[in-house]
């Protein structure tokens, strides 16, 4: 007698559930893969709010690549404005990714651009100016002139001079001095200017800035600054200047702010012994280390490039 074929309902089960735990599997890596890349997207999109805010401005874009992250500022009012103030927007740009991005871990370049467009209807605005920044966050890049090897700041105690050929100028200042706290819960003051003329090589001639861009940030759970604090530089107890620092922000969390510091009171000030800086109500005395980053910058002031040589 034959043997009974076995049933097909009986078989059917086991094969679908092969095919079923493939499905699965492949399903649930799509369902992970598309949550983790769904997360980053809408990150993007709250910088990109974030940003919109902080600067006041109207078109902000922000995207991301492997292993990199894209800021646009589309018809910036900075459009119209010097290179010196788009530089200044993005330093401050790349220092907020730093301290707010949650996967500022994952970037490694950012690249921060101000385009204009010709209307509405305008897909392929042009650039004006495009910034890169690593993520620690310095410069790298400066519009289209590409280096070969990242700026490099040795220490807080030493200026950095880099130069752009094609602006025929350099760019003096100093990375971070960390006035109080730390980056993410704190103050923070990037002081820097600009010279005509390669001052990267020694004895050459210079014509330097008539007044040193002090670019404040501060970050903390509540506002510090009022709008528009008076900035006081005090030396040796007694008063050397005193201006305006400029609030770009509109946010409580993280506040931007632009001193400009007249040449002659900023060498002054950097031949005290002990000097304070007032914001607003805030007095923050300078570490003899960062008053030294600070003469150092002050030999940039002459009509020749300093004999120099940092470790």
């Amino acid at each position: 007698m034959p043997p009974t074929a076995q049933p097909t309902h009986l078989v059917r089960p086991h094969r679908r559930s092969r095919f079923a735990s493939a499905f699965s599997l492949i399903l649930l890596t799509l369902i992970f893969g598309g949550c983790a890349a769904m997360k980053r997207v809408g990150q993007d999109m709250e910088l990109r709010i974030q940003l919109r805010h902080y600067f006041n401005e109207q078109h902000v874009q922000v995207d991301h690549g492997k292993n990199s992250l894209y800021v646009r500022f589309v018809d910036s009012p900075l459009n119209n404005r010097g290179h010196a103030e788009r530089l200044d927007r993005s330093r401050q740009t790349a220092q907020y990714i730093k301290a707010h991005y949650p996967a500022v871990n994952e970037v490694n370049r950012m690249l921060i651009s101000f385009l204009a467009s010709s209307g509405r209807l305008d897909l392929n605005p042009k650039p004006v100016d495009i910034f890169g920044f690593d993520r620690t966050p310095e410069l790298v890049f400066d519009q289209t002139v590409q280096r070969s090897d990242p700026i490099v700041y040795a220490d807080n105690k030493h200026a950095n001079a880099s130069y752009f050929a094609s602006r025929d100028e350099t760019d003096i200042g100093i990375t971070n001095l960390q006035l109080s706290g730390t980056l993410n819960n704190g103050v923070s003051l990037v002081p820097h200017f600009t010279v005509h003329g390669n001052a990267t090589v020694s004895g050459g001639k210079i014509v330097t800035a008539k007044a040193v861009t002090f670019d404040f940030a501060s970050y903390s759970p509540q506002a510090t600054f009022g709008k528009d604090p008076p900035l006081i530089l005090i030396g040796n107890g007694a008063t050397i200047a005193k201006v305006t620092a400029r609030n770009l922000s509109s946010s409580t969390r993280a506040e931007f702010l632009i001193a400009e510091i007249p040449m002659p009171q900023f060498l002054q000030m950097t031949k005290a012994e002990q000097v304070t800086l007032r914001l607003g109500t805030k007095d923050y005395d300078l570490t003899p280390d960062q008053l030294a980053g600070l003469r150092d910058m002050g030999q940039y002031a002459g009509t020749r490039a300093p004999n120099v040589a940092h470790p």
